[in-house]
């Protein structure tokens, strides 16, 4: 154990004696970078516009409305939410956010009429996913009337 110790002791120090090669030194400007201060938050999130950030959570949910992994739910959630969630306000995606992290039998009995949808989920939002599913103007069969 000793000669271990020793051993480590002379390889550390052998190591921190021996010179950098070129390729490892910092770019000046590198250096010039890490030395400078930044005042700011410089956090991605923080600096984009609040328009930037609707869009992206419009997205987000449209994606979330026609990929649920029922046939059924995607075209109903799919293609009401093709037609609403580009005019839906901060608070109205709030409100659909909640609902499509429900699961996917609840959302069809609720969207269906089969069973009364939860009071806390009884939204401006789920009323006009709703009535969009329930209208009857809608052909939702799959290749149209053939």
């Amino acid at each position: 154990p000793a000669d271990v110790a020793e051993a480590a002791s002379q390889l550390s120090s052998f190591k921190a004696a021996e010179p950098k090669p070129p390729c490892c030194e910092m770019h000046p400007k590198v250096a010039l970078f890490n030395e400078k201060k930044l005042d700011q938050d410089t956090t991605a999130a923080k600096s984009l516009p609040e328009h930037v950030e609707l869009d992206t959570r419009r997205k987000k949910a449209l994606w979330r409305c026609r990929q649920r992994g029922w046939v059924e739910i995607d075209l109903l959630m799919g293609n009401w939410a093709a037609e609403a969630i580009p005019r839906m306000t901060s608070e109205e995606l709030d409100q659909l956010e909640v609902i499509i992290a429900q699961e996917n039998p609840n959302l069809l009995n609720w969207l269906l009429g089969h069973d009364d949808v939860p009071k806390e989920l009884d939204n401006e939002v789920m009323r006009s996913m709703k009535k969009f599913v329930t209208d009857g103007s809608k052909d939702w069969t799959v290749g149209g009337n053939q």
